[in-house]
């Protein structure tokens, strides 16, 4: 006769066995998930990084050229205005010139612009 509490027992070992097996795997599988989901971190904080260090040498970069650029036309300003001094000069001599002369220089007029 077939002892069916032997076989029952048995079924049942293997079924936890199964059982213990399936969580073993699913265990596993959340691990190598869980460090996969750690190493996409760390990939994505390396390319932060990177982005940013990036963005900051172009910004300096672009610091270094607008500080040349504005140092350029500083000092083309610095030479207009030494010419505009030097045409106003000249203007005051030319109206003390015609004033001596016994005539009347014209009023000026500033154009702004």
């Amino acid at each position: 006769m077939i002892d069916w509490t032997a076989v029952g027992a048995a079924l049942v070992s293997v079924l936890v066995g199964v059982g213990m097996g399936i969580a073993w795997w699913q265990g596993r599988a959340a691990k190598a998930a869980k460090l996969d989901a750690e190493v996409a971190a760390s990939g994505a904080s390396r390319s932060i990084a990177d982005a940013e260090h990036t963005l900051f040498k172009l910004l300096a970069d672009r610091l270094t050229t607008v500080e040349s650029d504005l140092k350029t036309v500083r000092a083309e300003q610095a030479v207009e205005r030494n010419h505009a001094r030097q045409l106003e000069i000249h203007i005051y001599r030319l109206e003390n010139l015609m004033r001596k002369a016994g005539l009347e220089p014209p009023e000026r007029e500033f154009i702004v612009g």
